[in-house]
């Protein structure tokens, strides 16, 4: 079997596209990606077995209409000059081109939702920004969805879907602190570090994490906040951090690649599984909380529809609401209770078993294929 990911980001970026391809690699499958690329990138690379090829379109926004529209050109080259019999699209505005132009018929296509739209905060603009994804979906062979309510809400009650969850590598997120790199950090052994991950990104409301530290920090000096990560936000924090006295108790990383993202999560000795509770974030599944809970992290996650299906409150994880004094309280509860860090963090990891992207490309994305080609495909132990 050949397959092809198009995927309108970077490479490796996002951690489903990312864990998908080099899983398939491993079962023994010919993957190829096509990706956009950065200036120091190579345009041609194997990465895990992965063929990646690139498209250098920088320094215009990835998301503007010329590069969405070089993109698509790139994309539609590679696919017509390769004999792929899966072409695996991740969701971006005008990708039904790809189908519709390329009009061999030779190959299956997978249109791949991981989130609905959430670019805006007014919600009337994002429900007609869906429904024009679903429109483009018809030009597919199938569809996969993060998540059932993803699948309802963009294609409704009556379109086929295959669910393709969120997951964490059990063999990269592992339990066990990564002394050398808190000791790298220059953190100071007796503190105990809580760790958030992710995009830096005005719509996160990252702000409600620094004030919940403050607060918590207060009635607790070992804390410390690592946040790993990088976005637009990050200078704005930095100013927060200092304007609450709490500046040399946080750490900012910088860009963290995917791949590398374990080790930072593994300094941490309580997980900050914090998304907004919005129309925007709160059907969505949060891979940060799969990460946390992988590596056996008493994590504090919001009180999300997403994370509430993983989450079970004083169990694997404390469930907290959307406001600083929340999770300032879920800090100091960590903080201060032993025996409930000991408690969540031994039920933790068990909790997610299930969601190795190793089982599920296995279990799920093969499959799938498998159904689209009309054939069963042979599933092989990685």
């Amino acid at each position: 079997m050949k397959v092809c990911h198009v995927i309108p980001n970077y490479y490796p970026f996002y951690a489903s596209p990312y864990e998908y391809t080099r899983c398939l690699a491993k079962n023994g499958i010919s993957v190829s990606v096509i990706a956009m690329g950065r200036p120091a990138e190579a345009g041609r690379e194997v990465i895990d077995d992965v063929l990646v090829k690139r498209i250098k379109l920088q320094p215009r926004p990835r998301f503007s209409l010329p590069v969405l529209t070089r993109f698509i050109q790139f994309a539609l080259k590679m696919v017509k000059s390769h004999d792929f019999d899966i072409i695996h699209v991740y969701a971006f505005r005008g990708c039904s081109l790809l189908p519709l132009l390329e009009r061999s018929g030779r190959q299956r296509w997978v249109l791949d939702f991981r989130t609905g739209n959430v670019k805006f905060s007014h919600p009337l603009l994002n429900r007609f920004l869906n429904r024009l994804l679903a429109i483009e979906s018809l030009a597919f062979n199938g569809c996969a969805v993060i998540s059932k309510h993803v699948g309802v809400k963009l294609l409704g009650k009556t379109r086929p879907f295959h669910i393709l969850p969120l997951g964490a590598d059990a063999e990269r997120f592992t339990p066990g602190q990564n002394i050398s790199l808190r000791r790298e950090l220059n953190i100071e052994e007796n503190r105990m570090v809580a760790v958030y991950s992710g995009s830096l990104e005005p719509g996160r409301s990252i702000e409600t994490v620094m004030h919940g530290f403050a607060k918590a920090r207060q009635k607790h000096p070992e804390l410390f906040l690592l946040m790993a990560g990088d976005g637009s936000s990050r200078t704005s924090l930095g100013g927060l951090a200092k304007k609450l006295g709490v500046n040399t108790d946080v750490c900012f990383t910088g860009p963290v690649p995917f791949p590398d993202i374990h080790h930072f999560v593994k300094v941490g000795d309580i997980g900050l599984a914090y998304v907004p509770i919005s129309t925007q974030f709160d059907q969505q599944p949060v891979l940060k909380t799969m990460e946390f809970l992988s590596c056996g992290l008493p994590t504090i996650a919001t009180r999300t529809r997403g994370n509430m299906q993983i989450i079970k409150d004083e169990i694997n994880g404390l469930l907290v609401e959307d406001s600083a004094e929340a999770v300032a309280n879920g800090l100091l509860r960590l903080a201060e209770n032993r025996e409930l860090r000991e408690t969540i963090a031994g039920n933790s990891r068990q909790s997610v078993a299930e969601y190795d992207w190793k089982l599920m490309v296995k279990d799920r994305l093969i499959p799938l294929y498998g159904l689209l080609l009309g054939h069963p495909y042979e599933k092989t132990s990685i």
